[in-house]
């Protein structure tokens, strides 16, 4: 094995690492968007369970029609919704489909509608507190409910018919009207699609459709073009090792026993130190995908075993030549650090290293274009 030769396998064997911790990062990147999408999801769709207290059903002129109120009576709001107002800020609603994203500000809009009619209800009672206490006395002076719903009913004619009302019989209707509104424009009914129950429940349906298509996105996968790069760098890596430790011997290609006996021991001592180096780190793969889990096996199998290659090269190949008087060159230096840097297991890292500075300089470089 020559010079150029031993080059070659170090560039593709380097190459190949770089590659594999490339495809590695985009991994976790994928798998990092995908669990923040799940987490989204997720803490909209536990917002939206204690709000379908007061959601969950449709408020219709028929559902409403023989209700009454009492004056006092308070509809609370449906909280601070901050998870849904986050994730329409935040800049990870890109991860949502388009319909998701429109129904989540549309229903934000309609919320703030419905708080609008609650805070106005509450300033209308609270202008006189006197005269709310006398509507409120005026209701409850009567024994039942439907005492106090044909009273309301009787004072709705009258009013109708431009008759005479009491300042409190006014603030009764105005309360009955205010609480009435509150429950048909700003909660409403499901087949309305201006109206807020229409859009909680197409929300709650488009939150479980993407919780159902999460693991089936096509975003959570590698592109074409990744595959496409590994498989060419994994080519070019196995055919410099078939030009390296093959040999031909009457036109037929035949392994060398010696070659296969040192390429044994150095094929499963990298993998003993790759698997050892593996189960230090075992905790930080927990939960993790096999393919992360592999690639990172992978990784360390191969930061030992080029250390493993240069030493064959060194002492098979490099040393008997330097017995015979030749000098050290800088490939040989070269070489050296990169035996030396493999033997502590930090090839892997340098190579990680190395490949994030080549695709930072590359994402600057295509967003000035």
């Amino acid at each position: 094995m020559n010079i150029n030769t031993l080059s070659l396998l170090v560039t593709s064997s380097a190459l190949l690492l770089a590659g594999i911790a490339f495809e590695n990062d985009r991994q976790e990147n994928r798998n990092d968007l995908k669990s923040e999408k799940e987490n989204i999801l997720t803490s909209i769709e536990s917002e939206l369970g204690y709000m379908g207290l007061w959601l969950g059903n449709s408020c219709t002129s028929s559902s409403l029609k023989n209700k009454c109120w009492d004056p006092s009576y308070m509809v609370y709001r449906l909280g601070r919704n901050e998870a849904i107002k986050n994730v329409i800020t935040g800049k990870y609603i890109i991860l949502l489909s388009k319909e998701l994203r429109l129904t989540l500000v549309e229903f934000n809009q309609r919320l703030s509608n419905f708080e609008q009619l609650i805070d106005r209800s509450m300033a209308l009672m609270t202008a006189n507190p006197i005269l709310f206490i006398d509507a409120t006395v005026l209701f409850n002076n009567l024994s039942n409910e439907s005492l106090r719903l044909k009273f309301i009913q009787t004072l709705y004619l009258k009013y109708k018919n431009g008759k005479k009302l009491t300042q409190p019989e006014k603030m009764l209707l105005v309360a009955q009207n205010e609480i009435r509104t509150i429950h048909m424009n700003g909660i409403g009914d499901e087949t309305n699609p201006l109206s807020l129950r229409y859009t909680f429940k197409k929300l709650n349906n488009l939150i479980n459709s993407e919780k159902n298509n999460l693991s089936t996105d096509p975003r959570w996968k590698p592109p074409f073009w990744e595959w496409f790069f590994i498989t060419i760098i994994s080519l070019i890596f196995v055919i410099v090792l078939w030009n390296i430790f093959l040999i031909k011997k009457g036109g037929v290609i035949l392994l060398n026993m010696n070659t296969i006996l040192i390429l044994g021991i150095l094929f499963f001592a990298s993998l003993i130190l790759g698997l050892i180096k593996y189960g230090s780190l075992a905790d930080q793969y927990k939960g993790k995908s096999w393919q992360l889990k592999f690639n990172e096996i992978w990784n360390d199998f191969i930061n030992f075993a080029i250390p493993g290659l240069i030493a064959y090269y060194f002492i098979l190949i490099r040393w008997p030549l330097l017995q015979k008087g030749q000098s050290l060159n800088s490939v040989d230096i070269i070489l050296s650090l990169i035996f030396i840097i493999g033997l502590f297991g930090h090839l892997s890292v340098m190579s990680y290293n190395i490949t994030k500075g080549v695709e930072a300089i590359l994402s600057r470089i295509l967003e000035r274009k």
